[in-house]
C-alpha cells in the first residue's frame, strides 16, 4: 500500500523555523527594525544594533548592506513569536530612549533635519537600486536580442540596426552609472556619477553632526543626475525594448527570458 503521508512531509520539510524577534519602532509608531533572537533553552539574551533596516531595495539575488544610524529619541520594543507567518505578541511594548554619548567638538544639526535627510536619502537609494537593476537586466536582453536575432527566420537589416541602437544607448547610461570603462583601465578619475550620492548620504549620516552644507550639495547633485538618468533610461525598457521584441517575434526569432509564456 503507498505511502499517504508525503503531503505532511513536503509541508514541513517547506516550512519555515518558528522565530522570536524583537520589533523596534519610533516615537511615531513606525518600524525601524526587526531583530531576530534566539530560542534555545535557558536563558536568550540579544541587542539591537543602533540602525536602521536596510530599505535601499531587495534584488531576488543578493543582499544588501547595513542599516543607518538610529537617532537619539525615545524607541519602543516589543518581543513576538513567528510560526508559520503568523505574529503573536508574547509581551507589552517597552519603552526606551536613544541618547548620544557625547557632544561632539562641532554643532550637530536638530534631530528633525537629520531624519528628514535620512528619508530623502532612503528614497534615493530604493531610486538607485531600481535604476542599477533595471540598467543591468536592460543590457543582458538586448544581448539575448542579438543572440535570438541571429537564429530568426525572416531578420531585417533594419532590426539588427535598432537592437545595436539600444545596446548603445545603454552603455551610455552605463558610462554615466559606473564610469568609464577606458579611464578605469588607467586609473583616470571618471566624472562625478549618481553613485557619489550614496557615499556621500552614509558619510553625513555615520557622523553624530548630521548632513553638512558641503554633504547637502554632493548629495542634490546626484539625485538630480539620477533623476535624467532614469528618465532616458524609462523610455528604452517601457517603450523600444517590448517594441524590439514584438519585432523579433514578428521576425521569427526564438523566445527570450522574459517573454513570458507564449
Amino acid at each position: 500500500m503507498p505511502f499517504a503521508g508525503w503531503d505532511a512531509l513536503d509541508k514541513e520539510l517547506s516550512q519555515n523555523k518558528p522565530m522570536v524577534v524583537l520589533t523596534i519602532r519610533d516615537a511615531d509608531g513606525n518600524v525601524v527594525k526587526h531583530v531576530t533572537g534566539t530560542n534555545t533553552k535557558g536563558f536568550n539574551r540579544v541587542a539591537w544594533d543602533l540602525t536602521y533596516a536596510n530599505r535601499s531595495g531587495v534584488r531576488l539575488k543578493g543582499g544588501g548592506r547595513g542599516g543607518m544610524r538610529a537617532t537619539p529619541g525615545t524607541y519602543t520594543m516589543t518581543l513576538s513569536k513567528v510560526i508559520d507567518g503568523v505574529w503573536t505578541e508574547l509581551a507589552a511594548a517597552q519603552e526606551f530612549k536613544v541618547v548620544k554619548l557625547r557632544e561632539g567638538a562641532l554643532p550637530a544639526k536638530n534631530v528633525s533635519e537629520i531624519n528628514a535627510f535620512r528619508k530623502r536619502f532612503v528614497a534615493f537609494q530604493q531610486e538607485l537600486t531600481a535604476v542599477s537593476t533595471v540598467l543591468s537586466r536592460s543590457q543582458a536582453l538586448v544581448d539575448a536580442m542579438n543572440k535570438a536575432l541571429s537564429s530568426a527566420t525572416k531578420p531585417t537589416p533594419e532590426l539588427a540596426k535598432s537592437i545595436e541602437d539600444a545596446r548603445n544607448a545603454l552603455l551610455a547610461i552605463d558610462r554615466t552609472m559606473n564610469g568609464s570603462k577606458a579611464r578605469n583601465e588607467i586609473g583616470e578619475k571618471n566624472p562625478p556619477s549618481p553613485g557619489d550620492g550614496s557615499f556621500v548620504g552614509f558619510v553625513a549620516l555615520s557622523s553624530t553632526y548630521g548632513p553638512t552644507g558641503n554633504h547637502i550639495a554632493a548629495f542634490e547633485r546626484a539625485v538630480a543626475q539620477l533623476a535624467q538618468v532614469k528618465a532616458e533610461l524609462r523610455t528604452i525598457s517601457e517603450e523600444t525594448l517590448p517594441a524590439l521584441r514584438k519585432a523579433l517575434k514578428d521576425a521569427g526569432a526564438p523566445w527570450i527570458e522574459g517573454d513570458g509564456l507564449r
